[in-house]
């Protein structure tokens, strides 16, 4: 992360980021258990770090739009 980016834990946030899961017959699947996804699964993490980094964001943005712009051929 760069200097002056900002973090913050959200204690009570859920996040997935640990869940592997697939698609099947229009239902979310866990892949570990090979159930029904669900937020009380063993992989759902409480806590999650979130933060805004604006020099990342400004390059990210920088990169889309020179795609979008070759792309489109939008010069």
């Amino acid at each position: 992360m760069t200097p002056g980016a900002r973090q913050l834990c959200i204690g009570s946030a859920q996040t997935t980021r640990h869940c592997q899961r697939r698609e099947e017959n229009g239902e979310i699947i866990n892949i570990e258990t090979g159930k029904p996804f669900s937020y009380n699964d063993a992989c759902v993490e409480l806590g999650p770090t979130v933060g805004y980094d604006k020099a990342a964001t400004e390059a990210a943005q920088a990169a889309v739009k020179e795609f979008l712009e070759g792309v489109f051929r939008l010069n």
